[in-house]
């Protein structure tokens, strides 16, 4: 970060635009600051002019002391060029404004200082967004270097991948016949048969059998698994059916009720013959 109290705009500067006395000096007075150091500015001065000159007026309209109206200036310098050396976008140039700004309006040295107040702050950044950055694409049109781009349209049948061969074919005159062909590769030839057509229904005939042999073996063998699993199955005792641990668990609790209320209802049946028997025997 560089404070731009100290740039390339003083106090001195603003209080000598101050005694100029026509629009013109002052542009003038303006743009001879702006040229230093040798920059590229042929073909825009009118512009360059244009832009810090209505930066000056702004802060004379905002009774700006000169200490804030030369940063001020130095603020729109340095956004300006950097973002035209630099070609940023709309957005990173504005964003680089507000940062600008923002490290001009708070008071922590040694990475900021207060030089504007929050009003200030509004209406410089108001200005600049109304005026600048409405006309932003424009200042990147003028201010920047041309860029000039060659387009050619290329067939596909005019590049060179689209003419490479899959394969070399050999000419045809160094080719050789069927017969050559075959001497040489005595492995891969396959001489036809006389009887070609027997041999195939003969060869057709015994894939069939072998098929049917095939079928016929794995079908006694399926049968001989079914025989023996239902075998097993008769031997083997049937396996109590799974019952849910829940439903279970209700049947005892049932069983246990029943099995304690019989026992009740027969010791008092007891009970009522024994008396009965004692009776009889009293009556005797």
């Amino acid at each position: 970060m560089v404070l731009l109290i100290n740039g390339r705009f003083t106090e001195e500067d603003v209080n000598h635009y101050k005694t100029l006395n026509s629009s013109d000096d002052i542009k003038d007075a303006l743009f001879e600051k702006i040229q230093e150091d040798d920059r590229q500015i042929e073909g825009i001065e009118l512009i360059l002019k244009d832009l810090f000159f209505y930066a000056y007026r702004f802060g004379q309209k905002n009774s700006m002391e000169p200490a804030k109206l030369c940063t001020f200036l130095n603020i729109m310098d340095a956004i300006h060029f950097t973002s035209m050396s630099k070609r940023l976008s709309l957005m990173d140039s504005f964003q680089l404004c507000k940062t600008t700004i923002v490290e001009h309006s708070v008071h922590r040295p040694p990475y900021a200082v207060e030089v504007f107040n929050q009003k200030d702050v509004e209406n410089m950044s108001q200005y600049v967004y109304n005026t600048y950055y409405r006309q932003y694409k424009c200042y990147l049109y003028a201010c920047t270097t041309r860029e000039v781009m060659d387009v050619q349209s290329v067939y596909a049948s005019q590049t060179e991948k689209f003419n490479v061969k899959p394969f070399d074919l050999t000419p045809l005159g160094e080719s050789k016949t069927l017969e050559k062909w075959n001497l040489e590769h005595p492995d891969e030839t396959q001489e036809p048969t006389e009887n070609g057509e027997e041999d195939t229904k003969a060869a057709e005939e015994e894939e069939k059998e072998e098929e049917k042999d095939a079928g016929e073996e794995a079908k006694e063998e399926e049968e001989q698994t079914n025989d023996k699993d239902d075998h097993q199955k008769d031997e083997e005792p049937a396996e109590p059916p799974m019952v849910n641990p829940f439903i279970k668990r209700q049947l005892d609790d049932i069983k246990s009720m029943i099995a304690q209320l019989t026992k009740e209802k027969l010791a008092t049946f007891e009970d009522k013959l024994a008396n009965v028997e004692q009776t009889l025997k009293g009556d005797e």
